[in-house]
């Protein structure tokens, strides 16, 4: 018995170097090395040169084609926060609102066009243009404007109201001049082409009925 546990002494406490127990961590086989590699690579960690030791052997990393696939991912990184950084992508998240804000207040002012001329007509005033070409025009503006603002038949009265721009600057402003800056006619220009795009656009949001 006393020789048995001898022996077992000398077995845990290791009477020579043959019997120490060795730390060292075994290989890692070439599944867990590929995940590390991956999860290094996503977290941006990696570098061309950095190796993944093992404890005993030291597996070589970064491969040919890794190097290349992270040098396509920092260019792409870098794209992309340069497109964050742009005045584009900053307002873009508020585009609807923004065209909202347009549709409403072309509206409203294209009905106080209208309106000036209903109050024109009411005061009996002469005009300059027929009787019954501004009555048709003060009801395209103060109902077509109306309508645009609140957004309801936004594309009808909008296309409306285009068309009626585009005739008014031909009929009274492109015989002043050829360009607009000539002959006074800038905002029924851009007003026909602005209602243009609100047809075609549609009502948007914060709209009586929305698209």
């Amino acid at each position: 018995m006393p020789t048995v546990e001898r022996r077992c002494a000398a077995v845990r406490h290791g009477v020579s170097r043959r019997h120490e127990p060795s730390f060292a961590q075994p290989a890692a086989d070439d599944e867990q090395v590929e995940d590390l590699v991956v999860a290094e690579y996503v977290g941006g960690r990696v570098g061309p040169a950095q190796r993944v030791d093992d404890g005993a052997h030291g597996v070589e990393q970064a491969t040919e084609q890794q190097k290349r696939d992270r040098r396509r991912w920092q260019v792409a990184r870098s794209g992309q926060k340069r497109e964050e950084m742009t005045m584009k992508a900053q307002l873009g998240r508020h585009s609807d609102t923004i065209y909202a804000l347009l549709r409403i207040v072309a509206g409203f002012l294209f009905a106080c066009h209208g309106a000036q001329k209903l109050m024109l007509i009411l005061s009996g005033e002469p005009s300059q243009m027929p009787v019954p070409l501004l009555w048709a025009a003060m009801i395209i503006e103060l109902g077509g404007g109306i309508l645009i603002a609140i957004g309801l038949f936004t594309s009808w009265a909008a296309f409306i109201a285009s068309g009626t721009m585009a005739v008014g600057y031909f009929i009274a402003h492109q015989n002043k001049g050829l360009l607009p800056i000539q002959n006074g006619g800038e905002l029924a220009a851009i007003y026909a082409f602005l209602f243009l795009y609100i047809a075609a656009r549609g009502s948007g949001p914060r709209a009586v009925q929305p698209d």
